[in-house]
């Protein structure tokens, strides 16, 4: 249940500063509770725009790569380049592959791009040096595997060796607790052998008064309620229906020592009444203002924790701040994002474009590598014959 706004009218009489207090506290609740209801609200807006905004104009623009990537592809096998540029043209075209198997896309593309990469993994590399990287990398798991588990795991299959890892990462981990665990024991220990400074036993006094001042405001509240609502004492039956349903809420509220609705309850029974609120004296308002502000800190953990929660779906648009931010705002902000993927689209377009002849592609080469001799097929040839005679260096 829910704190309802209220307010004490300021009628002839001044307000005293309790009676302004509660008001204040009932503004700022009502306000919070506004903000917790659009949450889903703006969740909704960010959710619509993707799927109708942003995720076609994606789309597109991996269409646009697939078809860049493989008119590549192509272009390495029928232009005319020298040693360099193909090299040069062979780990482009493996880099586009790795980052576009990093997208969300079916397993169709990612057997083609799978492919592409490893037709240019092995121009790249001779038989010989992947031979060699693939020596290296077996030294390297043979290192670690012997210094965690005693053995070399590259004797395993590919299962065992994956369960072995995670049976020894489950144990490291299982270690790890148990030793932090010990230790946070330890520091506990010392911390209550320790003598406690008199200002610790001060905060801890008061808020040992404190919590007695909520369990006894808590029972005088239910107390009250109950000589007010209990249906026994209500002789018409439809209200006695009423207040016995009242009567469920209140003994479970008080059970689970929900404050915050046993006062709601009692602020909405004073207000179906004459004994309205303000008619309240200022030592029982402050009994209420303090459970309001309870409630209050409830209710804006309760809000920061929602906006700053992830997206309940997949999207481009980076959560953070939005669902603190107006409607407006978050307007503003979603355009923001669909105007960037547009000039994204026009910059893939544009690429693939450029290719459209070898004079492009080569042009496209220096532009990449930022040499302007890249095109110059005399200057790489003595280059390469420079670095073959061992002459470079």
């Amino acid at each position: 249940m829910n704190i309802a706004h209220l307010k004490i009218k300021e009628e002839k009489k001044l307000l005293s500063p309790v009676q302004k207090e509660f008001n204040r506290l009932n503004g700022k609740i009502e306000r919070i509770k506004k903000n917790i209801e659009q949450i889903p609200v703006k969740i909704n807006i960010i959710r619509t725009f993707q799927l109708e905004k942003l995720n076609p104009i994606k789309e597109k623009i991996l269409q646009m790569q697939l078809e860049f990537i493989q008119k590549l592809d192509s272009m390495y096998d029928t232009t005319k380049l020298n040693t360099m540029q193909k090299e040069a043209l062979a780990l482009y075209i493996m880099e586009i592959s790795d980052e576009l198997l990093l997208e969300d896309i079916d397993s169709k593309t990612i057997d083609l791009l799978n492919d592409i990469y490893e037709k240019y993994n092995k121009i790249t590399y001779s038989e010989k040096e992947l031979e060699e990287m693939k020596t290296e990398e077996n030294e390297m798991v043979k290192a670690m595997s012997e210094m965690l588990f005693g053995f070399d795991i590259n004797d395993l299959s590919e299962d065992e060796a994956e369960d072995l890892l995670q049976k020894k990462m489950e144990e490291m981990l299982n270690q790890y607790d148990e030793e932090w665990e010990q230790h946070n024991k330890r520091k506990q220990n010392s911390r209550h052998n320790s003598k406690r400074a008199a200002a610790q036993q001060k905060r801890e006094m008061e808020k040992k008064a404190e919590e007695n001042a909520t369990i006894k405001t808590l029972r005088e509240i239910y107390t009250d309620l109950v000589k007010k609502l209990h249906p026994d004492l209500e002789t018409d039956e439809k209200l006695r229906i009423e207040k016995t349903e009242q009567m469920k809420q209140i003994t479970e509220a008080y059970e689970n020592k929900d404050l915050a609705t046993l006062l709601v309850m009692q602020i909405n029974w004073l207000q179906n009444t004459d004994k309205n609120p303000q008619n309240q004296p200022d030592d029982v308002l402050a009994k209420y203002n303090k459970v309001l502000k309870m409630h209050i800190k409830k209710l804006e953990q309760e809000y920061n924790e929602l906006i700053r929660s992830p997206f309940p779906f997949e999207t481009d648009i980076n959560p953070f701040g939005m669902l603190g931010a107006t409607e407006i705002i978050i307007r503003k902000v979603l355009e923001g994002y669909e105007y960037k993927m547009n000039m994204k689209l026009k910059e893939e377009k544009l690429q693939l474009k450029k290719i459209g002849s070898s004079a492009g592609l080569k042009k496209l080469l220096s532009e990449l590598y930022d040499d302007d001799d890249l095109d110059d097929d005399l200057y790489w040839q003595e280059l390469e014959n420079m670095y073959l005679k061992n002459e470079y260096f």
